[in-house]
């Protein structure tokens, strides 16, 4: 009973030593287990950052690539630009993807989609983001005049511009008299220059070739059957036959020339000279429509010859130019004795030559996509609503820009 007893004693006392030890050791055990998680918590957290901050550089990558390389559009292909580029201890990786067809290359519209993927130790990092080319006018429209080609004044021309410059792509040739400034690849003035001359202009883009043919499918053809004169030609009003709501009228001339005079058009004239001349007479006033369209293309040749030393009167063509079917600043009647100015207001849109024969007035924007001659006198005033509402189909594509809010940062999943 004693010894059984004491058997009992030493046991428990063996059993205490026993769990005391082994308690240490597991308290042991977790302490560098937990410094040993702690560390890898640590170097994950680096990983991790490190990756995050590579992604960004992939993708900053993408952003300075599209600002400096005007062709990146032809030059990257829509997926990877590049793979497992070595950066610091990790890599980097872009991919550009066009969300809308899958062809960064077709339209200068497009979106783009740019996802870096950063790589550092075990961590990966996705980074993307959207960007989209802004809308915005032809620089053109911010001229009086621009020309594709040259620009010519001759010894008897006078060219003058208000509120905007005279621009051509190529050269700027003065043997008669300028006021205004000039911007110009290379100019050469017999005479000096009223205003600011700069050489050495970087070229103005001219509208797309598919332009005339956008807006004839807006327009109600009239048959050519020759010159026009004593007309009045706008929404609801049309002598030739159907008329069109917005104003938009087509004339193919099948390479004859034509001459409009004594007329009033309001809307948007679109005239096919298939080499032949487009002359705009004596005595005219056209006006667009629709502030978005512009007032008269022409897909050919032209030639302006209206003198502005006299109005526009409807005695001189037994016509009412404000009948009640085309008011007139809001006023129609039925006589003819009214009178009118004799300019051009709007966006004058010529794919040949223009030529200026004689004193006229345009208040707008001229572009010329060949040579500009002018060899009487010619008065430009712009109108800044082109450029703060640039007509449809006269505008470009800048540098696409950063997408407000469409970062997407994201942990691929393992």
């Amino acid at each position: 009973m004693t010894i059984s007893s004491a058997h009992r004693r030493c046991a428990s006392v063996y059993v205490m030593v026993f769990s005391s030890a082994l308690l240490v050791t597991l308290i042991g055990v977790s302490a560098v287990l937990a410094v040993r998680v702690r560390h890898r918590s640590i170097q994950g957290d680096k990983s991790f950052i490190a990756a995050r901050g590579y992604a960004q550089s992939a993708v900053d990558l993408g952003l300075y690539t599209i600002a400096n390389d005007p062709d990146w559009r032809t030059n990257y292909p829509n997926g990877a630009w590049f793979s497992d580029r070595s950066l610091g201890n990790g890599s980097i990786t872009l991919t550009g993807v066009d969300p809308d067809d899958g062809d960064l290359s077709d339209s200068e519209g497009d979106s783009l989609v740019l996802v870096g993927t950063g790589n550092s130790g075990e961590a990966c990092y996705h980074l993307q983001v959207t960007l989209v080319p802004p809308i915005q006018p032809l620089a053109a429209l911010g001229t009086c005049l621009h020309a594709g080609d040259d620009v010519f004044v001759w010894f008897d021309g006078a060219l003058s511009a208000t509120d905007a410059p005279l621009s051509a792509n190529d050269q700027f040739k003065n043997f008669g008299s300028v006021n205004g400034d000039v911007e110009a690849d290379s100019v050469f003035a017999w005479n000096p220059i009223n205003g600011t001359v700069t050489e050495g202009a970087a070229p103005k883009d001219l509208p797309d070739a598919g332009v005339f043919s956008e807006y004839v499918a807006l327009a109600t053809p009239i048959a050519f059957t020759g010159n026009i004169s004593g007309t009045v030609l706008g929404p609801g009003l049309n002598p030739w036959g159907a008329t069109n709501p917005d104003g938009v009228y087509y004339i193919d001339t099948a390479g004859s020339d034509l001459r409009i005079e004594g007329t009033r058009l309001e809307g948007t004239l679109l005239v096919d000279t298939g080499g032949g001349v487009l002359y705009i007479g004596e005595q005219v006033l056209f006006n667009p429509a629709r502030e978005d369209y512009p007032v008269l293309i022409v897909d050919g040749d032209l030639s302006v010859e209206f003198d502005n030393s006299s109005p526009l009167e409807e005695s001189d063509w037994e016509t009412n130019f404000n009948p009640p079917q085309l008011p007139y600043e809001g006023q129609s009647d039925s006589d003819q004795s009214d009178e009118y100015p004799n300019e051009l207001h709007g966006l004058v849109h010529v794919t040949g030559n223009l030529a200026c024969q004689e004193h006229s007035i345009i208040q707008g924007v001229v572009i010329c996509e060949g040579n500009a001659v002018c060899d009487d006198h010619l008065e430009l005033t712009h109108d800044p609503d082109l450029v703060d509402a640039p007509p449809l189909h006269y505008t470009s594509y800048g540098v696409p820009a950063i997408s407000p809010g469409s970062w997407q940062q994201t942990l691929p999943s393992n």
